[in-house]
């Protein structure tokens, strides 16, 4: 009783933190909006480049808007996988993108008129937000408190849960012999 005891008490604080879920919120939201802006802002800026740029310039959008795309296709493995090895391998892929989607902006900055700084500017805020916000669902997601309650639950609570049902049947046989020796 006193194990079930020491491992509910481990796991209810896991479970109340919600880092995974607190994460996840941060996904499907903040991010996802910083995410929008950020290739809202790539694609108004790319309709003034000059006609010879167009292609080359539209391009560089595409791929740095995939570069956050691809971002926030690793967030939802983060934030579910339990081994270190594994978030870093995705965080690697993350940071990978992130220079890819800056040297995207760079360029564009280079092949189109004055007039797109405005758009630019506000291409790179929102990346800088998106950034932000996805370092915030790493850290998060790193703590990993309803990955692991859930596996202290299904690891901890089975092995316990088998511990008491032999205890019990202990004292089931210990309360049979007892009963029939007390009949006699």
């Amino acid at each position: 009783m006193r194990r079930w005891v020491e491992t509910r008490a481990e796991i209810l604080p896991l479970a109340v933190e919600n880092s995974n879920v607190k994460a996840q919120r941060l996904s499907f939201g903040p991010s996802r909006d910083a995410a929008n802006a950020f290739r809202a802002s790539l694609e108004a800026a790319a309709k003034m480049a000059s006609p010879a740029d167009a292609a080359r310039v539209d391009a560089l959008a595409a791929r740095a808007i995939a570069s956050i795309l691809e971002i926030q296709v690793l967030q939802a493995p983060h934030i579910a996988e339990s081994e270190d090895a594994a978030m870093t391998r995705m965080e690697e892929q993350m940071a990978t993108s992130e220079v890819s989607a800056r040297r995207g902006v760079g360029q564009m900055k280079l092949l189109l008129p004055p007039q797109a700084g405005p758009d630019l500017n506000a291409a790179n805020a929102a990346l800088d937000r998106f950034i932000a916000i996805n370092a915030d669902i790493i850290k998060l997601s790193r703590r990993n408190s309803n990955v692991r309650s859930l596996a202290l639950t299904l690891g901890r609570k089975r092995a316990l849960t088998a511990q008491c049902d032999d205890q019990l049947r202990g004292l089931q046989e210990a309360l049979a012999k007892h009963a029939m020796n007390a009949t006699r």
